[in-house]
């Protein structure tokens, strides 16, 4: 999930309260250009702006075929929650 215009911080405090309320969200995107195999081809940081800003702000939310839609529910409240102003 993306969020325009969200700092680090508050997308880090976003996680850690998303997992207190029991809703496993990561962080899980590293940019491939950067990755060790990704700077072994040659490739630096800084070459992919953009990628690099949006990686900075993306969660992975728990997204299976058995999240019920009072689970579903739940985690867009929190998310909600924790995003409000």
């Amino acid at each position: 999930m993306r969020w325009r215009g969200a700092p680090a911080t508050g997308w880090h405090r976003c996680l850690i309260r998303l997992r207190e309320d029991g809703v496993l969200a990561v962080f899980h995107y590293i940019p491939l250009h950067t990755s060790p195999m990704g700077e072994s081809l040659g490739h630096r940081p800084g070459e992919l702006p953009v990628t690099e800003d949006v990686s900075g702000r993306l969660l992975r939310l728990p997204f299976y075929f058995e999240l019920s839609d009072t689970e579903q529910s739940f985690v867009v409240d929190r998310i909600r929650r924790h995003l409000a102003p």
